[in-house]
């Protein structure tokens, strides 16, 4: 994929070479091309009775399937024993009938490959994160089946729900770690120069590679140096080109490589871009482009403001997770048999597997970086941002916002019980607030101000403790003793009481 995988092919390539349709297959396949050629191993690839149909065949293998309706070219010739007008078969390493085997490297039908596999006992240990998928099982139960005119790897009826906790681990590991918010916030650095680390870092690294692409620093064919972005066209290049990189701009005097230079040592510093909120739209809507919410985003930016917050301070990331197949269920594409009729693919419906598997297998994350580190520029971006989650009816996490007051707008009280209809959520040091409706409770008016005190997570210290009580209990108001077992959600209590476990006390 290049330096920091994802990074290389999915944000830098993109971000230098605009409607670039190269892909890190592309060149996985002009590698092996390349070491083919340098070490010349046609000659031992026929030891092994592996002719130019193999290779070809492995190549596919690496580069996964065509896309739908493109076919072979013309002046190249199909397997043995299928002709060209017989079927729309886009392969030359295999006929048809041996199709199943493409599903093996790079299964575009359901995404259940070795691939997958090999990355997951990979960054599952690297992370620490319990992989419970066991692929020698499947290879275990896996048999060839032909579903209407063709062939497919087909898995036991009984294996079902350990297929969807395959895909779920994928999910896992890109929500924790290929596409956390740390991750993205060190990846535009570098950029511009493994996620809340991770997420940061790659924001910053890819800020510190588009910053370096305008000189030639890998060394290339005929010892040439080439620019990170032409890389990908020249093999040699390529093979020079790993993680070390980052190194590489970070030891270097090159005063053109300056401001590269000075993004990755802030990373070094760990002083990554802030997430200052993150929201998800809801199911069946996303949004396509970051430029266009950042310009609506700072289209909220007070005019008093100044110039204090421009757009480069900011950077909007868009995330999307899934099981593997976009919004759509990757089991609808996988066929299983029973014992009884090991012949016969069957379909298995999620409801036949069990009641508890996801409804929605797919969700997009956007989030709000801010290059600046003072807290008046992490302040206005995170208003901004409320500020476009409310009016797009979007919920949101506020990042870098530690204290917060609760105000209840209206309700109505039966007894000892509330009922909130509205409420504010207010930031200690900014005026906006996050409406809230519908919400019910039953902690009585004790939310409300008493004694001109708000109900907040700061302590004002209108308690006898002489520690923070928030601090110590995590807790939200202010009550005359330290009696854990206060119970906010319980009822609201008049005057003294011996249960305190039973409601909620406001002695000050």
């Amino acid at each position: 994929r290049g330096p920091f995988s994802h990074l290389f092919d999915g944000k830098f390539i993109p971000a230098v070479i605009p409607n670039s349709k190269w892909k890190h297959e592309d060149a996985s396949v002009m590698m092996f091309d390349y070491l083919i050629k340098k070490h010349n191993l046609k000659g031992e690839f026929k030891k092994y009775d592996l002719v130019d149909q193999d290779i070809k065949f492995i190549k596919e293998q690496i580069a996964g399937p065509k896309q739908n309706g493109e076919r072979a070219a013309d002046n190249e010739q199909p397997s043995a024993g299928v002709k060209r007008e017989e079927i729309d078969w886009p392969y030359l390493g295999r006929e048809h009938k041996k199709g199943f085997l493409y599903e093996i490297v790079a299964n575009k039908r359901n995404g259940i490959d070795v691939d997958r596999w090999d990355y997951f006992a990979r960054d599952c240990y690297g992370l620490g994160i319990k992989n419970t998928f066991d692929h020698s099982r499947f290879m275990k139960f896996a048999r060839v089946l032909k579903v209407e005119d063709e062939y497919q790897i087909c898995s036991r009826d009984k294996e079902a729900e350990t297929l969807y906790g395959m895909f779920q681990i994928r999910a896992t590991l890109h929500r924790r770690a290929y596409q956390h918010r740390v991750c993205d916030a060190i990846e535009a650095i570098f950029t511009h120069s493994i996620q809340v680390f991770l997420s940061g870092f790659r924001q910053g690294v890819l800020d510190a590679f588009i910053a370096a692409n305008h000189i030639g620093i890998i060394p290339g064919k005929d010892g040439k140096l080439k620019k990170l972005s032409e890389c990908i066209d020249d093999p040699e290049a390529y093979t020079n080109l790993t993680d070390s990189i980052f190194h590489v701009i970070l030891m270097s005097a090159d005063k053109n490589l300056e401001k590269s230079r000075k993004i990755l040592q802030r990373i070094m510093h760990r002083k990554l871009y802030a997430c200052v909120g993150e929201t998800t739209p809801t199911e069946g809507e996303s949004y396509g482009k970051s430029s266009k919410i950042k310009a609506e985003i700072m289209s909220y930016i007070p005019p008093q403001s100044e110039g204090e917050l421009l757009s480069d301070d900011l950077y909007v990331d868009l995330v999307y997770l899934d099981y593997g197949s976009k919004s759509k269920n990757p089991m609808s594409n996988v066929r299983f048999y029973n014992k009884r009729e090991v012949t016969k693919p069957v379909r298995i419906e999620k409801n036949q597997v069990s009641l508890m598997l996801p409804t929605v297998f797919a969700e997009q994350i956007i989030r709000l970086y801010c290059k600046k580190n003072d807290n008046k520029s992490l302040m206005m971006a995170s208003e901004c941002f409320q500020k476009w989650c409310r009016d797009n009816n979007h919920l949101s996490q506020i990042k870098n916002q530690n204290v917060f007051f609760y105000e209840p707008q209206s309700c109505y009280i039966e007894g000892h019980y509330v009922f909130w209809l509205k409420f504010l959520v207010k930031f200690q040091t900014s005026s906006l607030s996050v409406p809230g409706e519908d919400n019910s409770g039953n902690a009585g008016d004790s939310l409300a101000s008493h004694n001109g005190v708000g109900f907040s997570t700061f302590d004002n210290d209108n308690d006898v403790s002489n520690y923070n009580n928030a601090e110590e209990w995590h807790g939200g108001w202010w009550y005359s003793s330290n009696e854990i077992s206060s119970n906010l959600h319980g009822k609201y209590i008049f005057g003294e009481a011996d249960r305190l476990r039973e409601g909620f006390f406001w002695g000050t």
